[in-house]
């Protein structure tokens, strides 16, 4: 389209994820579609990864920690050259004022 200005996406594919594959499958996704924006000739300079990193709620319930989704965002984003934006959610505040 004429005069648009393309410079960023964004991505969520839910909340409550216990396990880390399907935001890694998700992000790589993300990843091509970068690259292919970037070969449209769009300058894409801002990623926003979403949010969906679970809590523990239940018994048996075992998100991923923190660190674990750290260091497989920069695995999969290494090279990308954007600034990365997140939406923690739950992660930061689900359990805030629970005894």
């Amino acid at each position: 389209m004429p005069g648009l200005n393309l410079r960023g996406i964004a991505v969520h594919i839910g909340s409550q994820l216990q396990s880390l594959a399907p935001l890694e499958r998700a992000f790589e996704r993300v990843g091509r579609l970068v690259a292919d924006l970037r070969a449209a000739g769009h300058n894409i300079t801002h990623v926003d990864l979403g949010g969906g990193l679970g809590v523990r709620y239940r018994e048996g319930d075992n998100p991923p920690s923190p660190a674990e989704f750290g260091a497989m965002v920069e695995r999969v984003t290494r090279g990308w050259d954007v600034e990365l934006m997140f939406e923690p959610g739950r992660v930061i505040s689900a359990n805030s004022g629970c005894s």
